[in-house]
């Protein structure tokens, strides 16, 4: 995804967790007159948030009706413009809420509109005081960040192919997508003048992916594939492979060149160094992402302190492990990487080895949402599929991530694992990813909470909203949460 999307929905795993901590008993309670003037006030925030981010409206499958033409947008304003623009509009929405007095709410909604408050002031933290995307993501162009990243992915796993009209806005898009490249690199241009450019390593990762992604003949890109092979299987007639091509030769080449040049140019600017200590302010910055992703106020040294007393007591439970598996020599690290290394835990790393990892994780879902029922009265309506990380972003993306399905269900939640090499994942590994970013985990927390009678996400907030008359949920008053998420 790119900056902005990132921000409209990264902090929503978090609230999520919610969910559980606020009493089910909130949900029978009648509102006040200030319950329902927050919610209306939460629903005009996400209805335009919606509006204002093309790509979001997709993922949420609400690029329909009068909001159809956003399924042929993107965001192309200039980043400076853009981040301008977004948080003067976050600003509008946080004084809307702190103009609705909590001694009208009931407690339910007081803890509502203080979270969204927070998140809501969180988010823009980056670009207020620091002038970048975000004190978690400092730079614009890495190996798992930036539209050379994000575009070609969410394309072909979240743009929709069903009729001419999508296959016309999704090369709509892929043109736009040329204008983000540019953005981003002029962007990242300013941002190296102020020393804000990833390590030397995440720029070689990032270059390597860029060279991927323009290594194919035009006509035989992933992009041009995407729209192609989905347009047949749907007989969408037109020549869609060959104008995808035209574009892509033409417009996103290009500008992809011009970004791979920018980057070789300015990867010996960059700082030593891998740490944010390395940029301008990066005490400041880290401190500021470390309260984000915590939502505490630890110091970094005490995160620290408390990451080293987890690793100790960890490696004792895995120490007992492994000596009862009969791993007994060397350090706790060397037996894992013996444990890594077993035959009987390798699948063989070939597109068969691939294709029998899917498989088997595919059962290992099918397993445990058989035993669901027996600690959820909730299930999951949404299907879920496993599919493999895109192989030209595999170097650099997350081992793991899950993105959620649409609101009506017209496209499933996608699970993805990294495959660039199986022997990543040895067999002992897979069930606790799986749980993670498969059932339960992600898929119950965001799948149930995208129709329970709660959510709202926007900028990373999941709001948590009364329930329908009659203590029912219904199609009009579903919710929903975040698009994405990571391991």
């Amino acid at each position: 995804m790119d900056r902005r999307e990132f921000m409209i929905i990264s902090g929503a795993a978090f609230s999520a967790s919610l969910l559980d901590a606020v009493s089910t008993r909130a949900f029978a309670q009648p509102t006040s007159t200030g319950d329902a003037a927050l919610n209306t006030t939460f629903e005009r925030i996400f209805q335009e948030q919606v509006r204002t981010s093309p790509t979001y409206a997709t993922i949420l499958g609400l690029d329909k009706g009068e909001l159809a033409p956003l399924r042929s947008k993107l965001d192309i304003r200039p980043t400076k413009q853009a981040r301008a623009e977004d948080t003067a509009r976050t600003r509008k929405f946080i004084s809307w809420l702190e103009a609705i007095p909590e001694a009208g709410l009931t407690d339910f909604a007081k803890l509502n509109r203080e979270v969204v408050i927070w998140d809501l002031k969180t988010g823009i933290i980056g670009a207020e005081r620091f002038d970048i995307a975000d004190p978690e993501q400092p730079y614009v162009i890495t190996q798992q960040n930036g539209a050379y990243f994000s575009r070609p992915d969410f394309l072909n796993s979240a743009h929709p192919i069903d009729s001419g009209s999508d296959a016309e806005a999704y090369l709509s898009r892929l043109a736009q997508f040329a204008v983000e490249l540019d953005n981003d690199t002029a962007e990242q241009q300013r941002q190296a003048a102020r020393g804000f450019i990833a390590p030397n390593w995440s720029l070689d990762l990032a270059l390597k992916q860029m060279a991927e992604l323009r290594s194919s003949a035009p006509e035989q890109n992933s992009m041009a594939d995407s729209v192609a092979s989905r347009a047949a299987a749907k007989s969408i007639a037109g020549d869609w492979r060959g104008r995808a091509a035209k574009i892509i030769a033409g417009q996103v080449y290009p500008a992809l060149d011009r970004q791979i040049a920018a980057v070789q140019a300015l990867r010996p600017t960059t700082p030593a160094g891998d740490g944010l200590w390395r940029v301008p302010n990066g005490d400041a910055i880290y401190a500021a992402a470390l309260a984000e992703a915590t939502t505490t106020t630890y110091t970094p040294d005490e995160v620290h302190r408390i990451g080293l007393d987890q690793v100790a007591s960890i490696s004792a439970e895995l120490d007992k492990i492994l000596r009862s598996a009969g791993y007994t020599s060397g350090s706790v690290g060397e037996r894992l990487t013996a444990l890594n290394k077993a035959p009987d835990q390798l699948y063989p790393n070939t597109d068969a080895g691939r294709q029998q990892l899917i498989a088997d994780l595919n059962a290992g879902v099918k397993a445990m949402t058989a035993k669901l029922p027996r600690a959820f009265a909730t299930l999951p309506k949404q299907p879920l599929e496993i599919r493999r990380v895109p192989p030209e972003i595999q170097d650099g993306a997350s081992n793991g991530y899950y993105r959620q399905a649409t609101l009506d269900g017209s496209r499933p939640a996608i699970y993805f694992i990294n495959l660039k090499s199986t022997e990543d994942w040895p067999k002992y590994t897979l069930p606790s990813l799986t749980y993670h970013e498969g059932v339960p985990g992600h898929h119950l927390q965001l799948s149930i909470a995208s129709y329970r009678p709660i959510c709202r996400c926007f900028a990373g907030s999941l709001f948590i909203l009364p329930m329908a008359k009659g203590g029912r949920s219904t199609p009009s008053n579903w919710r929903t949460s975040s698009a994405v998420t990571k391991a």
